[in-house]
């Protein structure tokens, strides 16, 4: 923690636990944007973090978690067994051309951005095409 002192970080809040909710208290800098910050507990780092939007939207956004970015883009893993799902409702990707086990990385991020003109919400939602069972 020192390290960080030492470099101009300095304590601006602290989280408590009020009836079972999470609550951040800031003391100071709630409209500074463009910087970093950290969660410190019992005088070890546990988080270093930059955010560009202010600290006080940063830390409401901590406390008042919704469906995170990462859920708008993670998906299941790709396999054959969903490219032939998604083929048969989607036949102008032509899906059913592409080997999965033989995935470049160009091609990976290619048929991403194919798989990303189905018009999900979240990509995750994807795995609405992967059955674990199959009649062939």
């Amino acid at each position: 923690m020192n390290r960080l002192i030492n470099i101009g970080f300095i304590s601006v809040g602290h989280w408590s636990l009020i009836n079972g909710d999470i609550i951040f208290n800031l003391t100071s800098h709630h409209l500074t944007s463009n910087i970093l910050y950290s969660f410190i507990s019992n005088g070890e780092i546990k988080y270093i973090g930059k955010t560009k939007m202010q600290l006080n939207q940063r830390m409401y956004g901590y406390q008042n978690p919704g469906i995170s970015e990462l859920a708008k883009i993670a998906h299941p893993p790709i396999d054959k067994i969903l490219l032939k799902n998604a083929h048969n409702e989607n036949k102008h990707l032509d899906l059913n051309k592409i080997n999965w086990t033989e995935l470049t990385e160009n091609k990976y991020f290619d048929l991403i951005k194919k798989l990303r003109t189905l018009k999900f919400d979240y990509f995750w939602e994807i795995e609405r095409y992967w059955t674990p069972i199959q009649n062939e």
